[in-house]
C-alpha cells in the first residue's frame, strides 16, 4: 500500500471485485472474455478474440476496459517510483497532497531528484558550513590586519609629526637658549663696563674731594697762621 498512488495490487483486487458473482462458471467465462477487452489510446474500447465474439454478452466491457487501464498505469507508475531510488517521503515533498498519476509521475521524479542533487548531504553540508566559517574566519582576521595596519600607520604618521614638533620645539628652545646667553653675556658686559665706569668716576670724584680738601686744609693753615700772627702783632702794639 502506498500513499502516493493505489498499487497493482489494490488495482488488481478491485478489478476482480468488480467482476466476480460467486458464480465459478460465471466468473470463469468473464475472465476468459476480459482478457481480450482493453482501453485503446483513442478511449474506444477494443475487443480481440474471444471478447470480440461474444461482445453482446459483455455489456460491461468499458467499466472492465477503464479497470484495466488503471492497473496498467499503476504498474508503469510503480515501476517508476521503484526505479527513481527515492523515498515516498522525498516524492511527497514535491508531489503535495495530490496522487501520483501517470502524467505527471515522470516530472515529479525528475523534479525530486534535480532537488535532492542541488540540496547537500550532512557530510556535505558540515563541509559547505567549515568553508563559509573558514572563509569568515579569514575575512574577519584580514578586516583586523587591515584594522591594526591603519592603525600602526596611524601612530606611525602620529608619532612622526610628534617628533616633527619636539624638534621645531627643541630648535626654538636652543633659538631662545642662545639668545638669552647673548643677551645675558651683553647685560654681563653692559653692566661690567658700568661697574668699571662707576668705579672710574668715584675715584675721578675721590681724588677731586682730597685735592680740595687738601686745598682747604692748606688755607686753613694759613688762616690760622695769618690770626696767629696777627695776635703776636696786636700783642707787640698793646705793650
Amino acid at each position: 500500500m502506498s500513499s502516493l498512488y493505489e498499487t497493482p495490487a489494490e488495482r488488481a483486487k478491485r478489478l476482480s471485485e468488480s467482476t466476480s458473482t460467486g458464480n465459478f462458471f460465471q466468473d470463469t467465462f468473464t475472465d476468459a472474455v476480459s482478457s481480450g477487452i482493453s482501453l485503446g489510446e483513442d478511449g474506444k474500447v477494443k475487443r480481440d478474440g474471444l471478447a470480440w465474439w461474444l461482445q453482446s454478452l459483455t455489456p460491461g466491457a468499458r467499466s472492465i476496459a477503464e479497470q484495466k487501464k488503471d492497473l496498467e498505469n499503476s504498474r508503469i507508475i510503480e515501476r517508476q517510483v521503484q526505479d527513481s531510488g527515492l523515498t515516498e517521503s522525498q516524492i511527497r515533498d514535491e508531489l503535495g497532497d495530490g496522487k501520483l498519476t501517470v502524467g505527471n509521475v515522470a516530472g515529479t521524479i525528475a523534479e525530486s531528484r534535480r532537488k535532492r542533487a542541488e540540496k547537500p548531504t550532512p557530510l556535505q553540508q558540515s563541509q559547505i558550513t567549515r568553508g563559509i566559517n573558514a572563509d569568515n574566519l579569514a575575512n574577519t582576521n584580514a578586516a583586523n590586519a587591515n584594522t591594526i595596519a591603519q592603525g600602526n600607520l596611524e601612530l606611525s604618521r602620529t608619532t612622526a609629526a610628534n617628533n616633527m614638533t619636539l624638534a621645531a620645539n627643541q630648535m626654538e628652545l636652543a633659538r631662545l637658549d642662545n639668545k638669552f646667553d647673548r643677551e645675558t653675556a651683553s647685560a654681563d658686559r653692559n653692566l661690567t663696563l658700568r661697574l668699571a665706569q662707576m668705579d672710574s668716576e668715584l675715584a675721578d670724584k675721590r681724588m677731586a674731594y682730597d685735592r680740595e680738601t687738601r686745598a682747604m686744609d692748606k688755607r686753613d693753615r694759613m688762616i690760622a697762621q695769618l690770626m696767629s700772627g696777627l695776635g703776636s702783632l696786636g700783642g707787640a702794639f698793646a705793650l
